[in-house]
């Protein structure tokens, strides 16, 4: 405790011997003061200043005040320490004070100058600044504090003509160069204001002084440059490029100058493109292509121009220019394709577009653009008759675009030239998986149905079809005969009935058939009932048709009875074969046996195609003992209502094994002449009924007899189910 009392005691006796020596300092100061002259105070307030000891420079300032309030030197050393402490109002005080009783202070007035513009106060400041030069007329600093106002209050002319006076006291270079630079600085106080008439005047009056100067030329190129930027931003785009363009064929290492250039020739073409000016846009771009030839965007702008000016040749061959620069540019490999594509080159366009849809395989318009470009390839094949290649071309389609039912249209329509029925109806399927209700692959799909045999599924695609076109009466016919070629059976009713104008009665052969159809061919059954002068009876006969391939098939004909109207036995068998160009072959033998004696006929046929008319020779060559008779028959046919109907005529010379109202005595009738002319119409009703009839005449020139006519009229009738 007394140790804490001691220090304590010890701590005050300090302080207090401290305040002792600071009041004596003090009193000693203020008596140095009161003795002091205010000269001496000014120096000790100058001394204080250079110290930065402002208070106490202040201090001796105001003594000097007291001891001389008319010291223009205290005043003014005052106003500055005011200054340097933000006391502006004082300051001002101080040295407007001094300008009273000294109006030519020109340390004050330039006091002044800086003060009101430090503060903003520039009509002031000048004002401050004219004062002095009237006092001091050329005065270097005194023009140069003017000029800088002048600058600041945006008299650019005004700053020039202090610049023009100032050159003209001070012709030195390092002057010249400021002097360019005072004149730069003024031109860009106009440039800022966008006003470049002025500061091109203002910069040509300065080369006028200082030609050549090299700080002014380029300020003349940066006002070339401005101005061309303002007609730029006006959409003056032809004037702006045509003054960047003089800029850099002067100044070619300008490094601005080039892609401003590029800019506004592109936007001057991109503008004569609007109006429709093609020509003149093809001068802009032509002249950036000059001077830079790989330059992209005037590339791009080039096939624009060709493609309307001159077509898809010359606008592919701008893709071309613009790809031996950028070979992998996507857009123009796909802008080449497209164009190929409308000049209808279409296997030049998927040359480009494949490997490029290859490269961006998500690219869902590419995609789309190659199946596009596919499936007109193929049309275009298809119109050529090139279907192998069509059939590709689709297939392609379908690697871009699997849902697209237009190429399985169109490839099952290929398939279909190509009479592959199989194809058609794999691929049919899957498009009408697609869209159930396509009305062309449905058709493709009926018709290969039926060209496969497969009949009773035809019928459910015509059926389906006609779910899309109810009032179609053509299709209903078509129902009507794809149903009957679903039916197996058929029943037939046949007559035939002779007359003879040599008094021989009225002979007649009725019929009652019935015929079963399979896969491979048809089978058939007939009961025929002959009634002539010499008796009547009955005959059986079995017929056969065979189909061993497309090309071929087989007839076989086998009949018997007990009667004399027939003979006894007989046997027929023909082999056919279809030729290309609807030319048909055939080679066959007969076979009759009356009483006792048999016959045996081999026979040729051709037969044609020409259209909707069919026409058939026939010959047969019949021995008898060491004798051949031959007969000939032509049969000619006009077919109507898409082949089902005809209209018929036959010619026919000699007695052939063929004949039903005269084969039962064949032996009797080789020798004799026979000419016969028979015509006849067959109809079908509804496909399922057909009816026929014929008429025919028949003329024998007997030896030693008189001749005799035969008139024949056959009747039939035959109903599928």
């Amino acid at each position: 405790m007394n140790s804490y009392m001691k220090l304590f005691r010890l701590m005050i006796s300090r302080m207090l011997v401290m305040l002792c020596v600071m009041a004596a300092t003090s009193l000693a100061a203020q008596n140095v003061q009161t003795t002091l002259s205010s000269d001496e105070l000014l120096k000790l307030a100058l001394q204080e200043t250079r110290q930065q000891h402002y208070s106490k420079a202040i201090d001796y300032c105001r003594e000097g005040m007291r001891k001389a309030p008319a010291d223009n030197d205290i005043h003014t050393l005052l106003g500055r320490l005011y200054f340097i402490t933000h006391k502006v109002d004082d300051a001002r005080q101080e040295w407007t004070g001094v300008l009273r009783r000294q109006p030519k202070n020109k340390e004050v007035l330039q006091y002044l100058v800086n003060m009101e513009a430090s503060a903003g106060n520039y009509e002031q400041a000048l004002q401050y600044a004219n004062t002095a030069l009237g006092y001091y007329a050329g005065d270097t600093v005194l023009l140069l504090k003017k000029l800088g106002l002048l600058e600041q209050q945006g008299h650019y002319n005004g700053a020039a003509t202090m610049a023009d006076e100032l050159l003209s006291r001070k012709r030195d270079q390092a002057f010249a160069n400021e002097y360019a630079a005072i004149y730069i600085a003024a031109v860009n106080g106009y440039l800022r204001n966008n006003n470049t008439t002025a500061a091109e005047q203002l910069l040509n009056r300065a080369l006028g002084k200082l030609p050549g100067n090299e700080m002014l030329l380029n300020g003349l190129q940066n006002i070339q440059f401005k101005k061309a930027a303002l007609l730029e931003q006006g959409g003056d785009y032809k004037a702006a490029a045509d003054i960047t363009e003089n800029l850099l064929q002067a100044h070619p290492a300008g490094t601005g100058y080039r892609q401003a250039y590029i800019d506004q020739a592109l936007a001057a073409a991109r503008t004569a493109l609007k109006q429709n000016s093609l020509s003149e846009a093809r001068l802009y771009v032509s002249k950036v292509l000059t001077a830079y030839p790989g330059q992209h965007d005037a590339l791009l702008y080039a096939i624009t121009i060709a493609y309307l000016k001159d077509g898809y040749a010359a606008a592919i061959a701008g893709c071309d220019s613009l790809l031996h620069y950028y070979p992998a540019d996507s857009l123009v490999l796909a802008k080449k394709a497209g164009m190929l594509a409308e000049d209808k080159r279409y296997a030049a366009a998927v040359a480009v577009s494949g490997p490029l849809q290859q490269r961006y395989p998500a690219d869902g318009r590419l995609a789309a653009m190659c199946a596009e470009q596919w499936l007109a390839l193929g049309r275009q094949w298809q119109e050529k008759g090139a279907t192998d290649s069509a059939t590709m071309a689709f297939k392609q389609v379908l690697i871009y675009a699997p849902d697209d039912t237009i190429a399985f249209t169109r490839l099952v329509s290929s398939f279909a030239m190509q009479y592959k029925p199989d194809s058609v109806l794999v691929y049919a399927g899957r498009g009408l998986q697609l869209q159930p209700g396509n009305i062309a692959l449905l058709r493709e799909k009926a018709v290969a149905l039926e060209a496969k045999g497969r009949y009773t599924e035809a019928v459910a695609a015509i059926e389906a079809w006609k779910l899309q076109e109810p009032g179609n009466k053509r299709l209903d016919d078509y129902l009507l005969y794809m149903k009957n070629r679903t039916y197996r059976n058929q029943l037939g009713v046949l007559h035939l009935q002779s007359f003879y104008d040599n008094g021989t009665r009225t002979a007649l052969i009725s019929s009652l058939q019935y015929l079963r159809r399979f896969n491979k061919g048809i089978v058939l059954g007939r009961v025929n009932y002959g009634d002539r002068q010499s008796g009547n009876g009955v005959q059986l006969e079995a017929e056969m048709y065979y189909n061993h391939t497309k090309q071929d098939y087989s007839w076989l004909w086998l009949g018997w009875s007990n009667s004399l109207v027939f003979p006894k036995y007989r046997a027929s068998y023909s082999f056919f074969h279809n030729f290309p160009k609807g030319w048909e072959g055939e080679l066959g033998f007969r076979y009759l046996r009356a009483d006792t004696i048999n016959t045996y006929t081999p026979l040729l046929s051709v037969a044609k195609y020409i259209g909707s008319y069919w026409v058939n020779a026939r010959g047969y060559f019949t021995k008898d003992t060491d004798k051949w008779y031959q007969a000939y028959t032509l049969t000619n046919r006009w077919y109507v209502n898409e082949q089902r109907d005809f209209l018929a005529l036959i010619l026919s010379t000699g007695v052939s094994p063929d004949d039903r109202s005269r084969s039962f005595q064949l032996n009797n009738l080789l020798g004799v002449t026979t000419n016969s002319v028979a015509v006849g119409y067959q109809k079908y009703f509804r496909y399922n009924t057909i009816l026929s009839l014929y008429a025919a005449w028949l003329h024998q020139s007997l030896s030693g007899r008189a001749d005799i006519n035969q008139y024949d009229i056959y009747l039939s009738f035959y109903k599928n189910f």
